[in-house]
This record gives C-alpha cells, sequence and structure tokens, in this order.
C-alpha cells in the first residue's frame, strides 16, 4: 500500500548503538535521573492499566458511543450500508484509536510535564487554550510549552484565567513547530 502523502514525514534519524548505550548509562549511573524515569515509567505504566482496562468491549454496540447521528448517516452512505451492524463493526476501532490517541497525548502533559518542573495546562479541545500544554514560572518570565505538531496556531491568546498574570494581556507568536516560548514578565 503507497504511503499516504499527507501523513508527516520526519527527517532521517541515525542512531548510534554506541551513543545510545553511552547515554543510558549516563542515566543508570545519576541516581536524580534514575528516579526521574523510574517515576516516569511507574506513574505511565499505572495509567496505561487504568484506560486499557476502561476501554469499551469488543462487543460493544452503537448505543454505548456519543456519535453524531448525522456523522452516522455520512458515513454509511459513503460506505453504502443499511444496517446497524454494519457501522458497529466500523466505529469500535475507530473509537478505540480516538480514545488511545486523546490519552496518550494527556498522559505525557500529565505525567512528563511535571517530572521536569512544567504545569500542565487544563483545557477544553479546540479552545485557544488547547494549543497550550505547559506553562512554568521563573523569574522575570512565564515559559509556555506548546505541541509538536504542524496546524498548531501561529498566535495564542493567552488572557485565560490561570494562564498568566494580567501584565502579560497581550496576544505573543507561538513557535509554528512547537517547544517553549518565554513570556516576558512585567
Amino acid at each position: 500500500m503507497p504511503r499516504n502523502p499527507d501523513l508527516p514525514k520526519s527527517d532521517p534519524q541515525v542512531l548510534s548503538k554506541r551513543t545510545l548505550l553511552l547515554e543510558l548509562q549516563a542515566i543508570d549511573n545519576c541516581d536524580e535521573a534514575r528516579a526521574r524515569v523510574l517515576r516516569l515509567e511507574v506513574e505511565f505504566r499505572r495509567r496505561i492499566t487504568d484506560h486499557v482496562t476502561a476501554l469499551p468491549a469488543k462487543s460493544a454496540c452503537l448505543r454505548k458511543f456519543n456519535t453524531s447521528p448525522f456523522v452516522l448517516m455520512f458515513y454509511a452512505k459513503q460506505k453504502g450500508y443499511a444496517h446497524v451492524s454494519e457501522i458497529e463493526k466500523d466505529i469500535l476501532p475507530a473509537k478505540l484509536f480516538s480514545s488511545l490517541e486523546t490519552s496518550a497525548g494527556r498522559m505525557i502533559q500529565d505525567v512528563v510535564l511535571p517530572v521536569y518542573g512544567w504545569q500542565s495546562v487544563e483545557s477544553t479541545m479546540h479552545s485557544a487554550r488547547s494549543a497550550i500544554d505547559g506553562r512554568r514560572c521563573e523569574p522575570g518570565v512565564v515559559k509556555l510549552a506548546t505541541p509538536l505538531h504542524k496546524g498548531c496556531p501561529s498566535r495564542v491568546d493567552v488572557r485565560g484565567p490561570g494562564l498568566c498574570s494580567p501584565a502579560d494581556r497581550d496576544r505573543i507568536a507561538v513557535p509554528a513547530t512547537g517547544g517553549v516560548l518565554p513570556i516576558p514578565r512585567h
């Protein structure tokens, strides 16, 4: 099957086994780094286990899902389906994948950021704040962590409650490729 041209394409990465082993050895030789990795591993394992046990069973039926009837109608028309059972066999894997994708992104945000001294920024999907994953207040600056994906808005409104101080109410530019954005504090 040919590759979908709309999928993101990463730059080639060359990993040397020697370099990788040296980096792992550096973590093993540092008590602080080893403890940090262990905290990440334990919390990821707990959250993954909790999420997987909460996923719907393979025998779940359509009425258990919150899917727009219009979307179902469009999909049935596109596929030429005439029976609910035909949609059910397609919708469960899609719902599972969507749930896993959402959970994984949230899990990374909630588990990794605090380990490195950042606060996770709560937001609803498709809101201005959903373009910001985390924040960290340092003397004289508020840093924002943005998603590392295409499609991130080039500007984010930081006037939301609790996101930054009233002195930081101007609109700010966010790197299109994601990263950390410092906001000067006044």
